[in-house]
């Protein structure tokens, strides 16, 4: 661990974890991919791990993530709301043009 960048197996001694549970995280944990070899920096492990222990607080106490994604929320309420109020328009009707063969042979499109 000396080296500044630890191996899987050094994570997870590090960690208290399985190496297979290492590999399954590896998506999630910040690394190196040098051809197939995965490295980490403690450091970048400590700061994954102080997410992991917010996380899990704020799942403790039922408050949700939707303060990272305000934006998302907005417009995924607007759309319910514009649905709910009628100015959204749906017909039912589809977007396909028909007889576009004619318009192709005639050269129009």
């Amino acid at each position: 661990m000396e080296q500044g960048y630890l191996t899987v197996k050094e994570v997870a001694q590090y960690l208290g974890m399985k190496t297979s549970t290492v590999y399954a995280l590896v998506p999630e944990i910040p690394h190196y991919r040098i051809g197939n070899l995965i490295r980490f920096r403690k450091e970048d492990i400590d700061v994954w791990m102080a997410t992991k222990r917010e996380e899990s607080k704020m799942r403790q106490t039922g408050t949700t993530r939707t303060k990272t994604l305000p934006i998302i929320d907005d417009i995924v309420r607007k759309t319910i709301d514009a649905a709910k109020s009628g100015s959204y328009n749906s017909s039912g009707k589809s977007d396909h043009v028909k007889d576009l063969r004619k318009e192709v042979k005639n050269g129009n499109i």
